[in-house]
């Protein structure tokens, strides 16, 4: 089982309603994609709530009650469009995005023992309470592969430079990161730099250029894959290629000894680019079923 760890919340985009958040999305693509999938992060009592509540069991993603009925309303965001960018803005503090313990981690992970990697990072990671309680938890969790995707909005940012600490800590404890272009520009650091501090491997995607997978030594570079319908946005793609890479490593037992040649990082960016492709072509995040999928 894939578990994605972080904040569930409601994107408003020109009065509609669409459940999302970077890790909840990354669950929904993994479930999607036919493996097992677990989502972990705190879901209000709130009207949107019960929307993502509902939204998790129509996706066959598995929750723990733990997590639900939180009496801090949900984070919500509203996209505002710029041609075919869209940007966001939150109303996120004091939101139930941010009562990640690593109490109730530890008793959700009691009752599931089959668990080959963690998804984690976004804007719940933006926290340093919620930082802390990873911490706590990762510790006494060493053997879990992590998987680390910061999702970088720095508009919400509002101590710099201890987030940039916090982000080179995270990278250096874990298995895969992914970052944007973007998340790079504002970590300050190139591919090349931040591939050294990565423990096993840096994924960077580059938009409509494709993505460029890092080891220490090496790196292999993929090409885009184009949608073959017309794009309706963009929410999500990321969050969509995190989870089909998930998808891809699991069906084909790479966790078990964690090692990707050079063509299994094409054939998973393969994978994840036609699935991120297929996404830009519905409302919101809205990524495919295995059957739609052709790589």
């Amino acid at each position: 089982m894939i578990v994605s760890i972080g904040e569930a919340l409601i994107d408003i985009k020109e009065n509609e309603f669409f459940v999302g958040g970077c890790p909840l999305n990354t669950a929904l693509a993994v479930a999607r994609l036919g493996s097992p999938s677990c989502f972990l992060g705190g879901i209000s009592s709130d009207k949107y709530g019960n929307r993502i509540l509902n939204h998790m069991i129509d996706n066959n993603i598995i929750f723990d009650p733990v997590f639900c009925n939180d009496m801090a309303p949900t984070m919500t965001t509203e996209a505002v469009v710029r041609g075919s960018v869209n940007t966001y803005e939150f109303d996120w503090k004091g939101t139930s995005a941010f009562s990640i313990t690593a109490e109730k981690l530890e008793e959700a992970f009691s009752s599931n023992s089959d668990i080959n990697c963690v998804f984690y990072g976004s804007v719940s990671f933006i926290d340093a309470k919620v930082r802390k309680e990873l911490d706590v938890f990762f510790k006494h969790r060493k053997s879990l592969i992590r998987f680390f995707d910061p999702n970088i909005r720095e508009n919400l940012i509002e101590d710099h430079e201890e987030y940039r600490r916090a982000l080179d800590k995270a990278a250096a404890e874990s298995d895969i990161v992914k970052v944007s272009d973007d998340d790079l520009s504002y970590w300050g650091k190139s591919a090349e730099e931040l591939a050294q501090i990565c423990k096993t491997y840096l994924i960077v995607t580059h938009g409509e250029n494709g993505s460029s997978w890092y080891t220490r030594s090496a790196r292999v570079d993929c090409p885009a894959v184009k949608p073959l319908h017309r794009i309706v946005d963009t929410i999500g793609c990321g969050d969509v290629f995190n989870g089909a890479v998930l998808a891809w490593m699991d069906r084909r037992n790479r966790f078990e000894d964690f090692r990707m040649s050079e063509t299994d990082m094409r054939l998973a960016s393969a994978f994840a680019g036609e699935c991120a492709a297929y996404n830009c072509t519905r409302e919101g995040c809205n990524p495919p079923f295995d059957n739609e999928i052709t790589a």
